[in-house]
């Protein structure tokens, strides 16, 4: 089921993009999937984490070159306990250094327990 549900959440986040960009203009919203991850980008709103955020579609962990496929523009990443182990949170670190910006680590499942949305 949560295989479902990535999908759905990414295409509902696109469908809000496209739904409050100002005066219907679509500026570069994009929605796209890696091997690893469902993406969406939104340009106009560079520093969202609802509309500039990936998440993990695999069940294991993670690879470097997952994480070096995905966009600059993502500033938010959803990923599964089981998807960060010790050596992505390593890689995600030196990314976040790197680009001197924050890349906000986020469970679905620590999120839905939290009641946050």
């Amino acid at each position: 089921m949560y295989q479902h549900l990535i999908p759905a959440e990414i295409a509902y986040a696109h469908f809000n993009a496209l739904r409050t960009t100002e005066h219907g203009r679509h500026p570069g919203i994009r929605r796209d999937t890696t091997e690893a991850f469902e993406y969406l980008v939104d340009p106009s709103r560079p520093a969202s984490l609802y509309y500039n955020r990936a998440i993990g579609r695999a069940t294991e962990s993670l690879s470097d070159a997952a994480l070096r496929s995905l966009p600059s523009g993502i500033v938010g990443l959803e990923v599964t306990p089981a998807q960060l182990t010790s050596e992505v949170a390593a890689q995600l670190l030196e990314r976040q250094r790197s680009a001197s910006c924050v890349l906000p680590l986020i469970s679905p499942v620590q999120r839905v327990r939290s009641g946050g949305a």
